[in-house]
């Protein structure tokens, strides 16, 4: 069997310049990032709620994602070549494809809590509860690392991918193995726009509830007394059970979700481009892997940012005064 090639094409001082310095800001964003969202939650009483959970479960796979990915990165692209061996490299792409699973999956997992939470709020206690969300957790990573691990069983490959300068799915792997990546990816990302549809319709008929008995009392006579019983508002399924806060929490996630989408598909149109024979430049195959890489940076700040408790934690570790 021949020896993959672990060497990187021939670049010049500049372009290997840019490519640490992007790498090497993108590592510390990404663990500075996620490590304050784990600490937040761990510090503060009032954010170790069930969402949460989730969300920590995805800051702690992002952060292992940049600690042990990123790294060798800046090595492989200052030394430009892989250099740590091929059961190394078999190694690393496992993680690649296994964190990523995770995250994918924890997203999933948030999606489905919210989808509970405000499309039927009676269920949520009874689905959602501490031992059911550890179990989910154990679920995410044991299925995430069943799915990776069909290049050690002998179905699919990895391998170093010079244009890439990391290890990951061969591009001439079993395509079997290729079609299942893509049609688990395809089948989340489908589950959970479904559950954002379903809650943008519930969220939109619960603001319509709101505003008639609010555009009835404009037009109203003053001087007439409502007659006593229960509000239309009150009575109507959804209504009392929908707060700002879940709301809140659905639009954080969605906009997660959007951005994780965003970051990650150029990388994946041009992994199946390339499988299909399509020349792509190598400028291009690394746009994406910066892009994959993104990710990591979003999400955190994406929590971050939406979250009064971590903001007031973020100004108190660098607004001291």
């Amino acid at each position: 069997m021949a020896t993959p090639s672990f060497l990187l094409p021939v670049r010049t001082q500049t372009q290997t310049f840019v490519e640490v310095s992007l790498v090497a800001l993108l590592f510390i964003c990404a663990v500075s990032g996620n490590i304050i969202v784990c600490c937040a939650v761990y510090k503060k009483t009032n954010l170790r709620t069930i969402p949460n959970a989730i969300f920590v479960n995805l800051a702690v796979s992002n952060l292992l994602l940049a600690l042990w990915q990123l790294p060798m990165l800046i090595i492989t692209i200052i030394r430009g070549e892989w250099s740590f061996g091929e059961k190394l490299c078999n190694f690393y792409a496992f993680l690649d494809v296994a964190l990523f699973a995770v995250s994918l999956f924890n997203l999933t997992a948030i999606s489905v809590n919210r989808y509970f939470k405000i499309v039927k709020p009676s269920k949520y206690r009874s689905v959602f509860f501490k031992t059911s969300v550890i179990f989910m957790i154990v679920l995410i990573w044991c299925l995430a690392i069943f799915l990776s691990s069909g290049p050690f069983l002998g179905w699919g490959k990895y391998q170093f991918i010079p244009s890439k300068a990391i290890c990951s799915i061969s591009e001439k792997a079993h395509i079997s193995f290729r079609i299942t990546n893509y049609v688990v990816i395809s089948c989340c990302i489908l589950f959970i726009i479904g559950c954002y549809i379903k809650i943008a319709q519930v969220v939109r008929r619960h603001r319509r509830r709101i505003a008639v008995p609010n555009n009835r009392s404009q037009d109203e006579d003053p001087k007439q007394v409502p007659r006593p019983g229960p509000s239309r508002a009150t009575t109507e399924p959804h209504v009392t059970e929908l707060r700002g806060e879940d709301i809140h929490i659905a639009r954080t996630v969605s906009v997660i979700v959007f951005l994780f989408c965003l970051s990650w598909v150029p990388n994946v149109t041009l992994n199946i481009l390339v499988s299909r024979g399509v020349s792509v430049s190598r400028e291009v195959r690394m746009f994406g892997v910066y892009m994959m890489f993104l990710d990591l940076v979003i999400n955190p700040m994406t929590f971050g940012i939406r979250n009064r408790e971590i903001r007031k934690m973020i100004k108190r570790l660098f607004c001291k005064n």
